[in-house]
């Protein structure tokens, strides 16, 4: 049935959309949101079949169905972020240089990636893969926080946001996909118990409100300027 390319191929044309609709600062945002997104989509080769064991065409060690699922769900969640950000980032160019931002954004998400591989239990830690994810996921708030750049605000609203737009994606999915809590297992271990209506676990609506808090700040530091987050109460990386 092949439905996790089936919704990320509706995913990504949405995102894009978004993209192409934005226009100025918001575009710029939405655009570098979408681009560092889609990679993160490759990481389906650590979670399957651990995790989950959706219908991959090529199979979890090239997952393109992840990454035009994590292209989508970056633009869509700069998109409804950007409000929250616009004062701050419109007051300064954005930067479009490419190796630039890979190279800051490498700096920024690095403690959090190394915390993962210390902790999964596939390499040298103790824990689960998600588990492992979402303990990397507060080491990257802290090392967001204790920099300055994180406004506690503005992550829950952001939090709040994406886990109700990711809950209504989930949604839609499921009535497309009858089977779709069949992608996760029932023997894999989770944090949280299965929700209403989609049969997913809770961890997957615990990740949403993780992503919603942590992706934004993440892009913002990644593309704004060193002096754009301190004239709005805001620090970016420098």
């Amino acid at each position: 049935m092949y439905s996790y390319l089936t919704f990320s191929i509706i995913l990504a044309l949405v995102g894009l959309t978004l993209v192409v609709a934005a226009t100025g600062s918001r575009r710029k945002f939405t655009f570098w949101s979408a681009v560092f997104a889609a990679p993160t989509g490759l990481a389906d080769i650590w979670f399957a079949p651990a995790y989950w064991r959706p219908d991959h065409v090529f199979g979890p060690h090239f997952s393109i169905e992840g990454m035009l699922f994590s292209f989508g769900n970056g633009a869509i969640l700069a998109f409804l972020v950007w409000p929250l950000f616009a004062k701050a980032l419109s007051r300064g160019e954005l930067s479009d240089n490419l190796l630039r931002n890979a190279w800051r954004y490498t700096l920024i998400v690095l403690p959090g990636f190394l915390t993962f591989l210390l902790l999964w239990d596939q390499l040298f830690g103790p824990l689960p893969v998600m588990q492992a994810s979402f303990a990397a996921f507060v080491v990257l708030a802290i090392w967001l926080a204790v920099r300055g750049r994180l406004n506690p605000a503005i992550g829950l609203a952001g939090a709040l946001l994406f886990a109700m737009a990711y809950w209504a994606q989930t949604v839609l999915w499921s009535l497309f996909d009858r089977d779709l809590a069949a992608f996760w297992p029932e023997h894999s271990i989770y944090l949280a118990h299965p929700l209403p209506f989609t049969g997913l676990p809770g961890d997957e609506l615990m990740w949403a409100a993780f992503y919603g808090l942590l992706w934004p700040h993440i892009i913002a530091a990644t593309i704004g300027g060193p002096m754009i987050g301190r004239r709005a109460g805001l620090r970016f990386f420098g």
